[in-house]
């Protein structure tokens, strides 16, 4: 559990506002992991995946002691048929995200995800085995949500988020909100540290107005640890990240979405 979160339990949604979901580990740059190597691993998964697109690499966002750091020369995208899921493999981290798409398959929900997160970071482990003396040593695990809060016509951004609760003191019309937090975070036996990012952008269209609220948790890893260490790392991070999205929201919010603890 998250240390400090003031509840007993991780709350669910039945109905949350998340357009995406991401699962993503870093890891220790693996110089084997290259155009061929990608080319064979899109091979193995591509009946789940059929699409694949080749991106520009994820810069790495932080450095390692004893890791010598190696450029990525690329980043594939590996996508199913209905463009919900999302599989992403660059030479320092596999990401999967889940995201609304018009066709596509309702948000699974964390367990599902992460099992389908663990069964390719298997595969991948295997597949760099195979090859010689470089093995796959997780870094940092992340677990990031992104929601799309509209708003109905006449609310304003403090009836949704409790940390803009004071709004309704300021003077003015609401016009925007933008805000950012960020946190140190730890759990309560002190076994995995990291920080979360709490960001509003605003969005306004012809037909809608509102904010994107994302929730990230990046967790560091002990390069020592087991696989099952490594997600129970991921199981923090999300955590975390929903325990987040419920304290930055309101009551009256959790009531609509379905809250339940």
């Amino acid at each position: 559990m998250v240390a400090g979160n003031g509840l007993s339990r991780v709350p669910s949604f039945a109905h949350p506002p998340v357009t995406e979901a991401v699962v993503s580990v870093e890891f220790a740059p693996v110089a084997a992991i290259g155009f061929l190597f990608l080319g064979a691993f899109n091979q193995q998964i591509q009946a789940e995946f059929p699409r694949h697109e080749e991106m520009i690499f994820v810069p790495q966002t932080s450095t390692f002691a004893g890791f010598q750091p190696i450029q990525p020369v690329v980043r594939l995208r590996m996508i199913t048929e209905d463009q919900s899921s999302v599989a992403q493999l660059q030479n320092d981290r596999l990401t999967l995200n889940w995201r609304q798409a018009p066709n596509g398959r309702e948000y699974p929900h964390y367990a599902v995800h992460v099992a389908k997160h663990r069964e390719l970071f298997d595969r991948l482990g295997s597949s760099v085995a195979g090859l010689g003396d470089e093995e796959v040593i997780p870094l940092i695990a992340e677990s990031t949500y992104v929601n799309r809060i509209e708003f109905d016509a006449g609310e304003q951004a403090h009836e949704y988020f409790s940390l803009l609760t004071d709004g309704e003191a300021l003077p003015g019309a609401h016009v925007a909100t933008h805000f950012q937090t960020i946190r140190a975070v730890s759990s309560e036996d002190s076994r995995f540290g990291g920080h979360l990012t709490i960001t509003a952008e605003p969005f306004a269209e012809p037909n809608a107005v509102g904010v994107i609220l994302t929730v990230v948790t990046r967790i560091a890893l002990d390069s020592a640890d087991s696989l099952d260490a490594t997600y129970d790392g991921l199981a923090f991070a999300h955590e975390t990240s929903v325990v987040a999205f419920a304290a930055a929201t309101t009551s009256e919010m959790h009531s609509r979405w379905g809250m339940e603890i």
